[in-house]
Formats: structure tokens, C-alpha cells, sequence
């Protein structure tokens, strides 16, 4: 791996072309002319490092500039004496063209402002040729002198243009190699060439040489004016810019196709870089020079707000929202209640950034670096991270799971008791659990943000130890008191004696801030009780609860454990004659590579939408399982035990369904093989889906031991196994028999106008 030397400074030149130079160190580097294109340069350190032309090419571009701007007054004055001999010429035809130039002279420097030198040139040429034609059908007599005329005007029309470009891109290549203080030097070269161009072009009379100096020079102020808005950024006038950097660049710093991740540029003056299609991910901008003069055509660089956080990381308040920000250093950005709904932040640094108040909605922080961010008062609804998204050291008193609205300005806080905040660590703990869930969602190809859960929780951390029995009976005494919550416990997280999570879920209207304090009160009152009574309570509480004790024998084997994480679905809350159990539906899934490909995750996520805006929804669950293999098939219905198994794959003709093998392929499951699997699950499945095609023989044979199975008669498109999805599963959601919701899906193929609405078939149990 080649590296420069650490004592060098001076690389004015030098060839690095395809070289490896990962971590090299160029920090305070004159690095003028220098060519890194193809070069390795992950962590190079570029900090105060000089990018641009070496001495040898700033003279050689100043020589340039000044022959452009002498060759602008030129062509400009020229182009003026020949307006002005033709207006006074004595012929008809070549004097009308002059009169229209000079009478259109003043729209076309409208034009030029106001639409860009391209946009002139078509609409002067389209001028031009209209009043050629018009005249040569009116004066036909005079063809000759107008045809003259005309190619006079064409040419005066091409040197005005050409003055301006000249001059203009002279402006902005002296601006660039960076002598802003030359322009009056280029000035007034421009007007000596005014003066050679007039004195060699005008051939009639003296009023001709005051009309030339006066297109001439108004056409060199018109570039002037052109090369200044050119640098300022004016989008009209790119070609200027675009051609001057390109010029510029042949000689400058070139980090073409040049690997940058994790580059450092800090304070760096880069001017006359070529960054073009390098890979800029997570370097380093900081307080970075004259990045407007370089080139940075095909990188997030030429978004100018984008240009402006990265080098000044300041973006208090700001919105970003739906911006493309992935791979950016923001490391210890001010991000202060800025808004970054629907952004990508992934593989971004936010290493130590300040995201107080930060809308982080829809945000993804996949693979991102959050060590040491502040996140109090964040907003993270459905925003999207990974397992390798990095929380180290995070700062934060307490987050909100949702935005804020009119009517509930404090959304979903964490902690849930707004007295509370989180203790050092305590975020950690929160986040740990979806992280792991996180990585179940990443081993199974499902993407977490679509199969998000509708119910709320509350998070109840005991920091200093915990006595299990006083939180059975907390836990009890709190859904006796609030039985609207439906407090159910979801999770537990323990970390032997030091600290415990409880997870509880709730309905949607639950003042979740009250209940952790009503919790932690009534905890209190039983930690106070002598032993002798606590375990008094604890044991009538017992005879009409037997589950209160699982409870507690849970709490015991958290505490036991160096690292548990447990899931449950323990309903602390009595049972109505209205509450109807969780109905829970397993999806299954499986898209063989040797098979006909369907888009089964749009069925699932189908599934789940329809459920979720369903006024049914909290009776069922969907537990999704992907690339299913026969051993996961079996597996499944033992751990989960459903109520509907919904299979969404392929099938043959005759033999069965197609599950995947250990290699992804095809792996028949047949008939008579299913049929009795599903014959010792029949005390508890009610329905099979098998959405797959020629499914309608397994349906028959499984409809022997379960109440409801449907089938496929023959081949089903995915259109039409979508909408059967769709409209089988919104009936269900809205509390309608599965006769019913069978009907609704037929009906839902027709009214997509498909004409396999009688391919579903509905088989009984006799």
C-alpha cells in the first residue's frame, strides 16, 4: 500500500492515479495539481490541505483569460461596426436589416437576462429568418441586397453572442483560479478590443463608428453581467459556469472516481477540485473553502442546502424533509427541532449531534451512527433502523413515539409518566428489545416498518432491583382499577438484580402517563407491607387469579438472568362477556427460485393494512413467516397456534404445495402429507387459505379435519390472488363470517374487472 511520506507537504503535480492510500495523511498538504482519480483514499486525512492549479497553470489561465477578454471586445466591436455600415449604407435591402437589428438590440439584452444566452440565440434566429421572408416577399426586387443583409445581420447576431460567452466565461475563469481583483484589467481589454474591432470593421460613415461603440461596448456589459450571475450560481447561465470549471480542471486537483469514505477535509481550501462521481460517503466537510469553485457534478454536493449543513452543521429548526441525506458526516451537528420526515439519514454519522425536538418520522437510520447524540424529545414514529444502527452513549431524558398533534401536544412519551425521565441507560434498554425484534424481522426478509403492531405500551423500569411479588400485585390492582386499558404484558427485560423492564401493552386512549404512576405508587404500598401481609395479599390475590403467580415466577427468572428478553401475551385484565379473544393468523410464505416468482410481500403487507383500519383489528394478530421450509411449516403451527393459516406461494396440478429447500428451491409437500399434519391441529385452526395455484385438491383433502379451507381451481395471477387478499381479509377486520368474507374477496376480483373470480373455492368441513 503506498503512503506519502509524513514529513512531505508539497505534492504540487504528483500522479496517485489507482493508488491505495487508505489512511494516508495529507493534512496541511499543498496538493495543487494533483491527481487522485481512481485512488483508494478511505480515511485519508486532508484536513487544511491547498487544492488547485500549481503557479505554472494560474499563469497560463491568466493568459487565457486575458485573450478571451481582448477577443470579446473584438468580435463585440466588429460585430457593431457591421450593424452600423448597415444602417448606413444607401440600399434598401441591407438598411432595413440594420434598423431591425439595432431595433431589436434592446429585447435581446432583455432576452439575455431574462432567459439565458440558449434561449437567445433560437428566439433571434427565429427573428431573423421570419423577417427574411417577409421581406423577400414584399420587396422581391431587392432579393439580392436583403439576402446580403441578412447574412451581415447573422454575423453581427453571432459576434454579439460569441462577446458575450467570451467575456463572460473570462469573468468566471479569473474568479476560479482565484484573482478576483484582475476584472478591471479584463475590462479594459475588453475595450481596447472594442476600439481594434471598430476601427477595422466600420467602411461607411462616422456615425457608423458611434452606433458600433455602442453595441460593442453595451454587449460587453451585458457579459460582465452574464459572468457574474454565472458565478453567483444563476441556473440560466450554468454553461458559462460549467465550462469554465471544466477548463479549470484539467489542471486542478482531480479526485475523479476516487474512493473518499471517511475522508477528512476539515478547513481544507478546495478550490479547482474535481470531485465528479467520486464515493463521498460520511467524509468530512467541515468548515471546508471554496467547495463552489470545484466540481462536484454527480454527488450529494450540489444540493447547496446539503453544502451548507455539511460544512457549517448547523440546521437548527430546519426542514430536510424527503431529502436524500444518506451517507453524510453530520458528526455533532446542531439539529435542534429540525425536521427530517420521510429523510434517508442511512450510513450517516450523527456522532455526537445535538437532535433535541428532532422529527424523525419515517426517518431512515438504517446502519447509521448515533454514538452519543442527543435525542430528547425526539420523534421517532415508524422511523426505520437496524441492527447495525449504531445508540452508543445516547443522551436522552425521554422521547415521543408519535407527532404531536392539536389535540395531544405530548404524544406517547417515554417514560410514560411525565414526571419521569430516563435514568443513564434506561434508553438503552428501551431501543435493546426492538433491536432484537429488529433482527427476527432481518432473518425472515420482512420489513419491520410494515408489520408494525397497532397497540400501545407502556415501559415500567425498576432501576434498583425488584421485589416480584409487589409488581404481580401493582400489575393486578392497576387492571382491576383501569380495566378500559386492557393492560396486557408483552415483554419483560432483565438484567439480574440491577434492573428490570416491564412492558405492558394498552388501548389507544389510555393516559399511559397516569397508569406508570398509578403503577409505581402501588408498588410502593406493596414493598411497604411487612413480609408476613405482602405475601397474605399476594395469596388471595392467587385464588382468584392463578396467573398472577406466572407473573411473578416471570419477574424471578428476569431477575435470574445476566440478559433475558421474554415475550408473553398475559392479559391482566378481566374478561368480559364483549371481549373476544386475539384470533392470531399465520402468514406463511414461499417463493421458490425455481418457480413462478410472485410479489408475496405485497400480500402481506395487504393483510396487515386492511387489518390495521379495521374497527376490528385488535381481535387478530398476524405473525408472518418467510422462504418457508417444511420443517418451519410444522414448527410454526406448534409455537404459535393459530387460528388461520394463510399460505401464499406456488402449487402444481397434482402433487401439492411448493415450500422452499435449504437451497431456495422447490420442495414439494404433498397432499397426504398436509392433510395430516393439519389433522392433529384441527382443535385449533378454524381456517386455511392456500393461496396458490391448482390448490383446490390439498383444500378438499384438509377440509376433512378443518371448518374452513380454501383453495385454487386452476392458475390464479397475482392481481387476482391480491385483491382476494385484500377483500377476504377487510371482511374479517370488520367482524363478517368467513363464508362472508370468502364472498367479499370473489366479488373483490370482479369489480377489479379480472376474470378469475370463480378460480377461489370455498371447501367445508362435513
Amino acid at each position: 500500500m503506498s503512503r506519502p511520506p509524513r514529513h512531505q507537504t508539497n505534492f504540487q503535480g504528483q500522479d496517485f492515479q489507482g493508488q491505495t492510500l487508505v489512511g494516508a495523511d495529507f493534512s496541511f498538504a499543498d496538493i495543487r495539481g494533483a491527481n487522485f482519480n481512481q485512488a483508494m483514499l478511505i480515511g485519508a486525512n486532508f484536513s487544511h490541505a491547498k487544492t488547485g492549479l500549481p503557479t505554472f497553470w494560474v499563469m497560463n489561465f491568466v493568459l487565457l483569460t486575458s485573450l478571451l477578454s481582448i477577443l470579446a471586445g473584438l468580435i463585440s466591436g466588429y460585430a457593431g461596426a457591421l450593424v452600423g455600415d448597415l444602417v448606413t449604407i444607401q440600399k434598401v435591402g441591407r438598411a432595413i436589416f440594420g434598423a431591425i437589428f439595432l431595433i431589436l438590440f434592446i429585447p435581446y439584452v432583455f432576452v439575455v437576462i431574462r432567459k439565458g444566452l440558449g434561449s437567445t440565440l433560437t428566439i433571434c434566429v427565429e427573428i431573423a429568418a421570419g423577417f427574411l421572408v417577409a421581406l423577400l416577399a414584399f420587396l422581391p426586387g431587392s432579393a439580392q441586397d436583403l439576402l446580403t443583409g441578412a447574412n451581415f445581420s447573422l454575423l453581427a447576431l453571432g459576434g454579439i453572442l460569441a462577446g458575450v460567452g467570451n467575456i463572460a466565461i473570462a469573468i468566471a475563469l479569473n474568479e476560479l483560479i482565484g484573482l478576483p481583483k484582475s476584472k478591471p484589467w479584463l475590462i479594459s481589454l475588453a475595450i481596447v478590443g472594442i476600439i481594434v474591432g471598430i476601427l477595422f470593421g466600420v467602411r461607411e460613415s462616422d456615425i457608423s463608428y458611434l452606433i458600433a461603440g455602442l453595441v460593442g461596448l453595451s454587449n460587453i456589459l451585458l457579459g460582465l453581467y452574464v459572468g457574474f450571475q454565472a458565478l453567483v450560481g444563476d441556473s440560466r447561465y450554468q454553461l458559462i459556469l460549467k465550462s469554465a470549471i471544466m477548463l479549470v480542471m484539467q489542471r486542478g486537483t482531480r479526485f475523479c472516481n476516487a474512493n473518499l469514505t471517511d475522508a477528512n477535509f476539515t478547513q481544507a481550501n478546495l478550490c479547482n477540485a474535481d470531485f465528479c462521481q467520486a464515493i463521498l460517503t460520511r467524509t468530512n466537510w467541515l468548515e471546508a473553502q471554496n467547495l463552489n469553485k470545484s466540481r462536484v457534478e454527480d454527488t450529494y454536493l450540489v444540493n447547496e442546502r446539503i453544502l451548507k449543513l455539511l460544512i457549517h452543521r448547523e440546521g437548527a429548526g430546519e426542514s430536510f424533509e424527503n431529502l436524500n441525506l444518506q451517507g453524510l458526516n453530520l458528526q455533532v451537528a446542531n439539529l435542534q427541532d429540525a425536521s427530517f420526515i420521510g429523510a434517508n439519514l442511512s450510513e450517516t454519522t450523527l456522532e455526537g449531534a445535538n437532535l433535541t425536538g428532532a422529527k424523525l418520522k419515517q426517518t431512515q437510520l438504517y446502519q447509521s451512527n448515533l454514538t452519543g447524540a442527543c435525542l430528547t424529545g425526539a420523534y421517532i414514529q415508524d422511523w426505520g433502523i437496524s441492527t447495525n444502527t449504531q445508540f452508543e452513549g445516547i443522551i436522552c431524558d425521554y422521547i415521543y413515539m408519535q407527532l404531536p398533534t392539536k389535540d395531544d401536544p405530548d404524544p406517547c412519551r417515554k417514560p410514560d409518566n411525565k414526571q419521569e425521565t430516563f435514568k443513564p441507560g434506561d434508553f438503552a434498554n428501551f431501543i435493546a428489545p426492538i433491536i432484537k425484534t429488529l433482527d427476527l424481522y432481518q432473518q425472515q426478509n420482512v420489513d419491520p416498518r410494515r408489520m408494525a403492531t397497532t397497540y400501545k405500551t407502556i415501559d415500567l423500569f425498576h432501576h434498583e432491583g425488584i421485589d416480584p411479588s409487589a409488581a404481580a400485585i401493582a400489575l393486578k390492582q392497576l387492571a382491576e382499577q383501569y380495566p378500559e386499558a386492557g393492560l396486557e404484558v408483552v415483554a419483560l427485560e432483565g438484567r439480574g438484580d440491577e434492573k428490570i423492564r416491564l412492558q405492558a401493552r394498552v388501548t389507544g386512549e389510555t393516559d399511559r402517563s397516569q397508569l406508570s404512576a398509578e403503577y409505581f405508587d402501588k408498588y410502593q404500598e406493596a414493598t411497604a407491607l411487612p413480609y408476613g401481609d405482602l405475601q397474605s395479599l399476594l395469596a388471595a390475590i392467587t385464588e382468584k387469579d392463578q396467573r398472577i403467580q406466572s407473573l411473578e415466577n416471570m419477574v424471578m427468572t428476569a431477575m435470574q438472568s445476566d440478559k433475558f428478553y421474554v415475550e408473553t401475551y398475559y392479559d391482566l385484565g378481566k374478561q368480559t362477556e364483549e371481549t373476544q379473544p386475539v384470533k392470531k393468523i399465520l402468514v406463511l410464505t414461499a417463493n421458490p427460485q425455481n418457480s413462478n416468482q410472485r410479489r408475496l410481500e405485497a400480500e402481506v403487507r395487504e393483510i396487515q393494512t386492511g387489518l390495521e383500519r379495521a374497527k376490528k383489528r385488535d381481535q387478530f394478530e398476524i405473525i408472518a413467516k418467510w422462504a418457508v421450509r417444511t420443517n418451519d411449516l410444522r414448527r410454526a403451527l406448534l409455537d404459535y397456534e393459530p387460528q388461520i393459516v394463510h399460505f401464499s406461494g406456488y402449487g402444481t396440478t397434482t402433487k401439492g404445495l411448493a415450500l422452499e429447500s435449504e437451497t431456495g428451491h422447490i420442495q414439494i409437500v404433498h397432499t397426504a402429507a398436509l392433510t395430516s399434519l393439519f389433522e392433529v391441529f384441527k382443535d385449533k385452526v378454524e381456517c386455511v387459505l392456500l393461496s396458490a395455484c391448482y390448490s383446490v385438491e390439498q383444500a378438499e383433502a384438509i377440509s376433512q379435519f378443518i371448518p374452513y379451507v380454501i383453495g385454487m381451481n386452476h392458475e390464479i395471477g397475482a392481481s387476482a390472488a391480491l385483491e382476494f387478499t385484500v377483500g377476504f381479509y377487510d371482511a374479517l377486520g370488520a367482524g363478517r363470517s368467513i363464508d362472508d368474507a370468502f364472498k367479499l374477496g370473489c366479488i373483490a376480483i370482479e369489480l377489479e374487472g379480472l376474470p378469475e373470480k370463480l378460480t377461489p373455492v370455498l371447501k367445508k368441513k362435513e
